[in-house]
């Protein structure tokens, strides 16, 4: 129910926020914007009250996570970048309406009582901003796990890294403390002969003056806000150095994982059998999880348990439009490869790409697993995660809170997020492994469909199946 609450704020934000910046980018009349855009404006304050609200009940539910599972799991992962976008959007578009009236307060040639009422919503829009991220932003900025996390890039919500830090450097900015301290020296100095006499001008008051950072501006010194510019940078060294040491192991275990995935002794035993293969392929269906063994290559020895690959069957051009998302944007992109044949979503090491089956069968071994209960609406979020983490780079870090960079089984764990997924501490970091995700069939959430052994179907598979997720197959 909160991700849905999530998802209907974002939705309304990114309504609100186009309008705005629509007058912003048609109109030249900022007086004409600012009558034509002010009830906007004003559901955009409504949000932002909602969004500190609903921030600190998120930031609570994260942090009560973290104590009893130590990472997050992916359906919050999902929701901390929902709002970290939102909130991006949003600081975005109330900092482009003040920008939008701050020459007002150098020009005299505009008549009052509107001068006064351009600067005044320029002044509420950055102190509303700024509001935001003392009660929004800061509580997060201050821990370093929930920093870490949402300060990392992710290519599917269109979030650079380090969003954080930028919202941080805005709030300490010197060249936006000196113009809201001309903006409030000028507001306090022309406000009380116009306060009773229009509505408008009476609102942006209430906005102002109930501001806690308006308050806070009219004693901040400059020596306060280089202190907190200070803190800001030295939690972001912190960060810098736990960032080296991540890349460090990154680029290590690319390394060593590329040069391992070059030993192959052999074909799979599925590769090229074209009988097989029709079989499989007509027993498939859009949101299938696809379990691979390749015991001729390295890396499938150095992988915990029985399975060494995991994939996702995002389905056929009739499927999915029946499924309604064959035109959906993140689709669309994909026609072709999909009608080409390329149906199989897979991490490997050059990064997250769309495969055909006869591709992905150089294998011996082959599970086919299916979510028990998966409505149509589920199925189609199952597919449009999926889909989202196609480009992203191979994790070598085997981390599954690095949204940015995901292993096989990590594609597994952000496609299905309302399931809880086994995962395991190695290194200081949470993975989770192919055989985690076999594991969940013992639950019952998850059925075995197909199993192929060493080229072959089994007909009965369930006593081989409990001895593979056992990993004691001789």
């Amino acid at each position: 129910m909160f991700k849905i609450i999530l998802i209907i704020l974002l939705l309304f934000n990114v309504s609100c926020s186009n309008t705005l910046q629509h007058g912003m980018e048609t109109t030249t009349d900022p007086l004409k914007f600012f009558h034509d855009t002010l009830p906007s404006y004003y559901s955009l304050v409504e949000f932002s009250l909602s969004e500190r609200e609903l921030s600190t009940i998120f930031f609570a539910q994260l942090n009560q996570q973290l104590k009893e599972q130590g990472h997050l799991d992916a359906d919050s992962l999902q929701m901390l970048k929902i709002a970290s976008k939102r909130h991006q959007q949003l600081r975005e578009t109330l900092i482009g309406i003040a920008e939008q009236y701050e020459p007002w307060l150098k020009d005299n040639s505009i008549a009052m009582p509107a001068r006064l009422q351009g600067i005044m919503l320029s002044l509420s829009a950055a102190l509303t901003a700024f509001d935001n991220y003392l009660f929004v932003v800061h509580q997060f900025q201050q821990h370093t796990h929930l920093r870490h996390i949402a300060n990392s890039a992710d290519s599917a919500y269109i979030l650079e890294s380090q969003e954080l830090l930028r919202a941080g450097l805005s709030y300490y900015s010197l060249h936006n403390y000196r113009v809201m301290k001309k903006a409030i020296k000028f507001y306090q100095k022309n406000i009380a002969q116009f306060s009773e006499k229009n509505e408008d001008i009476i609102f942006l008051k209430q906005l102002i003056e109930q501001s806690p950072h308006y308050h806070y501006l009219q004693k901040q010194t400059l020596f306060d806000l280089l202190a907190g510019k200070l803190r800001l940078y030295l939690s972001t060294t912190g960060d810098l150095f736990n960032w080296v040491g991540d890349e460090s192991t990154h680029t290590m275990s690319q390394f060593f994982g590329n040069l391992a995935g070059l030993v192959a002794t052999r074909k799979g035993l599925l590769f090229e059998q074209t009988t097989q293969q029709r079989s499989i392929q007509q027993g498939l269906k859009a949101g299938d999880i696809l379990l691979e063994k390749t015991p001729f290559r390295l890396t499938d020895s150095l992988i915990p348990g029985y399975w060494g690959h995991a994939a996702i069957w995002v389905g056929s051009e009739k499927e999915l439009t029946a499924l309604g998302l064959w035109n959906d944007a993140l689709l669309r992109p994909h026609h072709a490869d999909i009608r080409a044949g390329k149906q199989i979503i897979e991490a490997v090491r050059s990064g997250v790409h769309l495969s055909p089956l006869s591709e992905f069968l150089n294998i011996d071994d082959l599970a086919v697993l299916r979510k028990v209960t998966l409505t149509d609406k589920a199925k189609r979020t199952v597919i449009l995660n999926a889909v989202a983490q196609l480009g992203k780079a191979y994790d070598f870090n085997f981390d599954v809170e690095t949204s940015e960079r995901i292993v096989c089984s990590e594609l597994i764990y952000m496609s299905y997020t309302q399931t809880t997924w086994l995962t395991e501490k190695t290194l200081g970091r949470y993975a989770i492994s192919p055989n985690h995700i076999a594991q969940k069939t013992l639950e019952g959430t998850f059925s075995l469909k197909q199993l192929y052994y060493q080229g072959q179907q089994v007909k009965l598979p369930e006593k081989l199946w409990q001895k593979m997720l056992l990993d004691s197959v001789e």
